[in-house]
This record gives C-alpha cells, sequence and structure tokens, in this order.
C-alpha cells in the first residue's frame, strides 16, 4: 500500500539524514536533495492520511465506479486518449489502494 511505502521511506530517509556521515560521498553531496525529498515525502503521507481519514469505504468505492464510467467514455486510439487512459486508470489504482489501506486501518494514526 501506498501509504506503507512511504512510511517506510520517511523513516529510511529520517535515518539515513541524521546519520549523513555514515552515508556515501554521493548521498552527502546530495544532502538538500534528499532534505526536500524527506519533505515531499511527509507531506504526500500526510495528503493522503488526511484523505482515509476523512472519507469512508463507500465514497472511495463510488469514486472509483464513476472513475471507470469516465474511462469507458474515452473514445478513440489517439495519443490524447491514451494518455486520459492512462491517466484515469492511474486515478482508479490510486482509489482501490486507498480502499484496501482503509479496510486495513479505520483511521491512520501513525
Amino acid at each position: 500500500m501506498r501509504i506503507e511505502i512511504l512510511k517506510d521511506k520517511i523513516k529510511d530517509l529520517e535515518y539515513k539524514l541524521n546519520h549523513f556521515s555514515d552515508q556515501s560521498i554521493y548521498f552527502r553531496w546530495g544532502i538538500e536533495n534528499n532534505r526536500e525529498k524527506l519533505k515531499n515525502f511527509k507531506k504526500e503521507y500526510e495528503v493522503i492520511k488526511d484523505k482515509i481519514n476523512s472519507t469512508t469505504i463507500n465514497s472511495l468505492e463510488r469514486e472509483i465506479k464513476q472513475t471507470k464510467q469516465e474511462y469507458d467514455l474515452v473514445e478513440g486510439n489517439g495519443r490524447y486518449q491514451s494518455y486520459r487512459r492512462n491517466s484515469l486508470q492511474n486515478k482508479i489504482n490510486y482509489f482501490k489502494d486507498m480502499v484496501e489501506t482503509k479496510k486495513k486501518y479505520e483511521k491512520i494514526i501513525f
């Protein structure tokens, strides 16, 4: 699940930043980029956590259904249609992941 992956990435990157002298020279050269990456991971984690804590499984399933209907309406095989289908499929997968997470954790507090 995306939120668990993010939590692991945050934990790993925080450890590396707190012990940066033990890291490779390449990591140390990119210390500011890694701090920015950590900030972005935390922001994404909070967005997902807030979304999961503030919605129900039913509302997520409705969003999946609505997005699938939108996907089915895309006609043609051009570049735009391909991009649109990919975008909608990613959105469907995102909501499915959120449903799985919501089923596993009613509320996310970690």
